[in-house]
């Protein structure tokens, strides 16, 4: 063999060792794992949600002091609220105008509408709750179930109204009133939950099945 075949083999075994040397190889201790060769750790599929109903708010109930109690497993979800005063509709929110009808002059009340998942009118019963007693209402044919506030000179600025309004097995509007006897009305929409799966083929809702 030639000294120039020896000088080569020589030298590709130095750059052999020099090559391991830098990746801490010794015969004694193994290479590191090639990080690229590590398997990639299986993830679970994420369960799939629903997408929650976006709700459609007045900012004039919150300055009044209205809120909304959010009810775990409630059926049906309020996904609007907004109120008018003296009866018109010119200052509420340009989405609440897709709502408007003339049937819903009262400028003293608490309408109510429901909604099924893909947004049929449901009649369901909706109940005005106050600290003496309730009432309750279906809808009308316009599809608006409606009940009358009473006035007693509530000031907005000492706490919530007296009047809760809800559709049966859904979410409560809390904190209507008529602010010192001023002729406001409140609206709300209701829609059933896109997850809600009924666990038999009735609903009991205090005035019997639906």
């Amino acid at each position: 063999m030639t000294n120039r075949k020896l000088f080569a083999i020589a030298a590709f075994a130095l750059m052999i060792l020099f090559g391991a040397a830098l990746a801490g190889c010794n015969p004694s201790t193994p290479c590191p794992t090639c990080p690229t060769c590590v398997p990639t750790p299986t993830v679970p599929a994420a369960t799939p949600t629903a997408t929650p109903i976006p709700i459609l708010w007045d900012e004039r109930l919150t300055e009044i002091g209205v809120t909304v109690n959010r009810v775990s497993g409630a059926r049906y979800v309020l996904v609007a609220a907004w109120l008018t005063k003296n009866g018109s509709w010119d200052d509420v929110p340009a989405w609440a105008k897709q709502w408007q009808l003339d049937s819903l002059g009262g400028d003293h009340n608490a309408f109510g509408r429901c909604l099924d998942k893909v947004g049929n009118v449901v009649q369901k019963t909706f109940v005005l709750s106050w600290p003496s007693g309730s009432d309750s209402r279906t809808p009308e044919s316009d599809g608006w179930a409606n009940l009358p506030l009473s006035g007693n000179y509530w000031d907005p600025a000492k706490g919530p109204g007296a009047y809760t309004w809800t559709a049966l097995n859904g979410d409560v509007l809390v904190g209507i009133d008529m602010p010192h006897n001023w002729h406001w009305s409140f609206f709300g929409v209701w829609q059933e939950r896109q997850d809600f799966v009924p666990s038999n083929n009735f609903e009991r809702d205090g005035s019997g099945y639906e």
